[in-house]
């Protein structure tokens, strides 16, 4: 070996044997993990405990059972128990052992000295329960879970297994005793013909209260065929702020309405806000008792003394200012404002023109359509567009626009505004807003309509012109709604629904210089993978990295993943709109990721991972399979089973160290083969 010390090249190699003897005695088996001992689960858990099972103390506290499913008994002491990865919350006392085959009840909240309780609390709105090794390091079992129903527990059967089940509770028992459960979705119960129909914001002396003054006041109407029970909902005039609740035994009857006085002055068992309206201009929104659940909202400018604001006719989209009709059908408001016509409406929009039509400039902006019902011309010099209703007056008709009998008029919703040309201040957003016609005074509303989520190159609009049908229509704008075809709108996955074969497949929680995104950038990165036989479309569906905030970001409208394929979401913000960028980056210490549908509801994946490695991704072997394993190579964008997986991490680091020492130049890893280049 000319020009090589031997004697040094013998005694480097024995110092590393020396090194990976020990090296080998010191990392357990397992790509570095403590040995866990076999069968040790998260068996069953409540979250929402109310009155079903008393604790120790009488109380009635959120509990979390494991099971030993292994031959001998385990002691768990100086094990940890969290629903935090990064925070390991609470460690089993000296002395805790689970004998085989059996069970052990751990308390959440901290209520008694006298017993073992966990000094946190579960959130039964979802989050993620852990169960690590003595070393604070070593991932035992953990269950990551999506809202959690009233005295119902969620737990495996049989027991151990990896089957999970809402159950009647079994804690210290077999959850084979459990009866599987099948909780209603709150939101299936939650009425869709429940509306905010009227309000008055300015009440001097038109409508009296039951008092004898003149407060301000809020109508529901029910256009459904059944009574709806509004016990434990809420009307609040902030939407971020829940004020006041329908107390027990408030019903509407169908085809009925109801008057609830806003005069922030709270009676109990009776229907008084406590709050007042803000006649300059606010917001109303009523809500479910689950308290997330939007059910109707107005956002409304300023009022006129003594005219009330709301739909008509009752429950349709169009809002009007209104001579007062508390708890009787909605009338059109015999209005001192010249100059308001009858029969001008919004006719047709498109919020998401990507190449349907071209506007005057060549570019596909969005556009809003006005159709004249009437027979004679409207002048609509000076009236007012928004896609605010609490702020009327975004964008202003020029002087000397008109529309003729039975004529259209397009704007262009493009945010491009001049002050003679049809081009408005705003754009409109795809994933639904408002849309208002307002009268030259900035306040009167002529038209209006609130829209929900819109298909790329489909228009919305009325059916046939001026009716109170709106329907999804290629677009005619300009021309008769009738000369367009209604579109039978399918979406890929219909609203709240979970996809099969849909699955979060790959994560880089630490990515240093592995990929990097548009700006150049190395965020962290989650991958999906679609197992189906069908293209899937992700648009509404929800990522986070905190299972109690389902919503925390959102996937764009019409966002595809093909069958068989792979869709990289980078993990953090960006200016680059083009890509997939979340609101959130991932937390190398360890956290959980979960996937949910477009309700905000239903967990349709996640994974939970400990400490990651700095350029090591994290995924399922093979792809959508149930384990997970560091990769040594990693593969957004495509299979993990073309790179070999990393289960064999430690000998990986233990040879990395040998290479330092004997004066390797670089050390590759290749399908599971050990190869070394020398320093020249």
């Amino acid at each position: 070996m000319k020009g090589v010390n031997s004697h040094l090249i013998k005694s480097r190699l024995s110092l590393a044997v020396m090194v990976f003897t020990l090296l080998l005695s010191a990392i357990p088996l397992g790509g570095g993990q403590t040995s866990v001992p076999d069968g040790l689960v998260i068996n069953e858990f409540m979250a929402n405990n109310d009155e079903e099972v008393a604790g120790p103390d009488g109380g009635y506290p959120d509990w979390i059972e494991l099971y030993n499913a292994g031959d001998e008994s385990v002691d768990v002491a100086g094990m940890y128990l969290s629903d935090d990865l990064s925070d390991l919350k609470w460690q089993f006392p000296s002395g805790t052992v689970i004998e085989a085959g059996g069970f052990l009840v751990v308390w959440a909240g901290n209520y008694s000295k006298s017993v073992a309780y966990l000094n946190f609390n579960l959130n039964a709105k979802g989050e993620v329960i852990c169960l690590l090794a003595e070393d604070a390091e070593t991932l035992i079992d953990s269950i990551p879970f999506a809202q959690q129903f009233n005295d119902i527990s969620y737990g495996r059967q049989p027991d151990g297994g990896s089957t999970w089940n809402y159950l009647t509770p079994t804690p210290s028992l077999s959850n084979t005793l459990g009866t599987p459960v099948t909780p209603e979705d709150p939101k299936a119960s939650i009425p869709t013909d429940l509306f905010i129909n009227e309000f008055m914001a300015k009440n001097d002396d038109a409508v009296a209260g039951p008092d004898g003054d003149y407060p301000d006041w809020i109508e529901l109407y029910n256009d459904g065929t059944e009574a709806v029970d509004l016990s434990g909902m809420y009307l609040t005039d902030d939407l971020s702020d829940l004020k006041w609740q329908f107390p027990s035994g408030t019903t509407i009857e169908s085809d009925s309405f109801l008057v609830v006085w806003a005069d922030n002055t709270l009676y109990s068992g009776s229907l008084h806000t406590s709050f007042g309206l803000n006649a300059t201009g606010e917001e109303i929104g009523l809500f479910a008792e689950d308290e997330e659940t939007l059910i109707d909202s107005i956002r409304f400018g300023a009022q006129d003394s003594d005219a009330s604001f709301g739909r008509f006719p009752d429950g349709s989209p169009s809002w009007n200012q209104l001579t007062p009709t508390p708890g009787v059908p909605n009338e059109s408001y015999e209005s001192e404002i010249s100059g308001i016509p009858n029969d001008l409406v919004i006719n047709e929009f498109m919020a998401n023109n990507d190449i349907a039509i071209p506007g005057p400039d060549c570019f596909y902006s969005d556009w809003i359509e006005l159709y004249n019902g009437g027979s004679v011309s409207v002048d609509v010099s000076g009236m007012y567009l928004s896609d605010n209703l609490a702020n009327p007056c975004a964008w202003q008709f020029p002087s000397g626009t008109f529309i003729a009998p039975n004529g259209f008029l397009v704007v262009w919703a493009d945010n491009v505004s001049s002050l003679d040309s049809l081009h408005a201040s705003f754009a409109l957003n795809s994933n639904g807003e408002e849309i208002g016609l307002f009268a030259c005074d900035g306040k009167s509303v002529i038209d209006a309509i609130v829209f929900d989520n819109q298909v790329n190159d489909v228009s919305y609009g009325r059916l046939p012109n001026g009716n109170l049908s709106w329907n999804y229509l290629t677009p005619t704008l300009g021309l008769e709604n009738n000369q367009g075809k209604v579109v039978n709108v399918e979406v890929a996955t219909p609203f709240g629904s979970v996809p099969d074969g849909l699955f979060i497949n790959e994560l880089m929680a630490d990515n240093q210089i592995t990929i990097a995104d548009s700006d150049g950038t190395y965020p962290d990165w989650i991958e999906l993978y679609n197992a189906s036989n069908e293209t899937i479309d992700l648009g509404g569906m929800y990522l986070t990295d905190d299972l109690a905030d389902p919503t925390a970001w959102r996937f764009p409208n019409d966002t595809l993943i093909e069958s068989g394929g792979y869709l990289l979401i980078w993990a953090g913000g960006s200016s680059d709109n083009s890509s997939l960028h979340t609101s959130f980056g991932l937390n190398a210490n360890g956290e959980a990721v979960g996937l949910f549908a477009s309700d905000g509801v239903k967990l349709i994946d996640s994974v939970t991972f400990v400490k990651q490695l700095g350029d090591v991704s994290y995924g399922r072997m093979p792809d959508g399979g149930e384990n997970w394993d560091y990769l040594l190579k990693a593969t957004p964008g495509w299979g993990n089973d073309k790179r070999q997986p990393g289960s064999d991490t430690s000998v990986w680091l233990v040879v990395l160290l040998i290479g330092t020492i004997i004066g390797l130049s670089a050390i590759v890893v290749v399908a599971g083969k050990i190869y070394t280049r020398r320093k020249r």
